[in-house]
């Protein structure tokens, strides 16, 4: 009579196990690979979060510049635009002579 315990059932049975520990082990490491995706995606997020903060204050102060430019140019009228178009045309070349 045969036995339940064949040559090859037994290698069956290993070479099962050997793939469940294969899968498992895979499986691991494709969960931690999510994980570690899951933190960058959270980091890249509060990122975005601040810098969109950040420009709209960028975006406040702008709007204030720009009232405040258009009250100054209606009060000191033309010579005042002038001078503050000569400081700025100076200041950005001084910008390029330093960077470029």
């Amino acid at each position: 009579m045969l036995s339940n315990h064949h040559p090859s059932s037994e290698y069956l049975t290993k070479e099962n196990q050997r793939l469940e520990d294969q899968l498992y082990h895979g499986v691991q490491k494709l969960k931690e690979a999510s994980l570690g995706l899951r933190r960058d995606i959270k980091k890249d997020k509060e990122g975005w979060e601040r810098m969109s903060e950040l420009f709209g204050n960028a975006g406040e102060m702008l709007n204030q510049s720009v009232k405040r430019f258009d009250v100054m140019k209606q009060t000191g009228g033309v010579n005042v635009t002038l001078y503050l178009a000569c400081f700025m045309f100076f200041v950005l070349m001084l910008f390029y002579w330093i960077f470029f």
